[in-house]
């Protein structure tokens, strides 16, 4: 927590009233291992704030960090808390939900922590991959309850966010030699939980299934070099302006 953390998220929530109002949230500080800082405003350079509309809560990571968060014990009891069964995503669902019970988020736009990632952050681990799929089941489950023109216009925001993240996740186990018979099992559930709500697979997206389709059938070193090929940063930045 930086300096004044809480008294700065209550001096924000005060000073917006409103009964719907469940949370409010700041920006964070990322850090190095070494405690420096490398980012002043992480959370802002990577994800829309504050959030209104249900597909800015699914296209993308929330970045809503609950150390960076105060929310009330209202919003909690009705919505049930935090998912026990994710180790991962537990935060996109907890926040997902609020939005959709009707409560909203205030941001302060300044950071009130301090965020140190490192190789064994829980992101990178294979219970987060695992936890990722978890809270796609739910969000699938959510849209199939919704209509017909809600699921429309809803869907084509999840499935190309989780598939490429799936996709991404196996490049980099091919790169490594790393077993990676459990990620291409994600990646077939995700396409078709996909596919089950009948909408169509944008082109980046089958650009990223048939590159894997294709280092699938090639010999071991081979694979590797495609698969740092696929993570390398023009192809990544290629990927990211080619949308649909």
């Amino acid at each position: 927590f930086l300096p004044d953390h809480i008294e700065q998220l209550r001096a924000t929530w005060d000073s917006n009233p409103s009964p719907s109002v469940g949370y409010v949230y700041g920006d964070t500080q990322r850090v190095d291992l070494n405690g420096e800082i490398v980012h002043g405003q992480f959370i802002t350079s990577h994800s829309i704030h504050p959030k209104l509309t249900t597909a800015e809560f699914l296209t993308a990571d929330m970045y809503i960090l609950p150390s960076a968060t105060m929310f009330s014990r209202e919003m909690f009891d009705a919505i049930g808390g935090f998912h026990p069964e994710l180790r991962g995503y537990e935060d996109d669902d907890f926040f997902l939900r609020a939005h959709l019970a009707g409560f909203r988020g205030v941001f302060l736009d300044r950071p009130v922590v301090a965020w140190t990632l490192n190789p064994g952050s829980s992101s990178h681990s294979s219970t987060f991959a695992a936890s990722r799929m978890v809270y796609l089941r739910r969000v699938t489950a959510m849209l199939a309850a919704m209509s017909d023109a809600d699921k429309r216009e809803l869907a084509p925001h999840v499935y190309p966010r989780f598939v490429n993240q799936i996709a991404y996740d196996l490049s980099a186990l091919r790169a490594t030699g790393k077993e990676y018979e459990s990620a291409e099992s994600r990646l077939r559930e995700a396409l078709t939980l996909y596919r089950d709500l009948g909408t169509s697979l944008p082109i980046n997206t089958r650009l990223v299934i048939a590159l894997m389709a294709v280092t699938r059938t090639l010999p071991e070193p081979v694979t590797r070099v495609v698969a740092r090929l696929a993570l390398s940063r023009p192809l990544r930045r290629l990927r990211s302006v080619v949308r649909r």
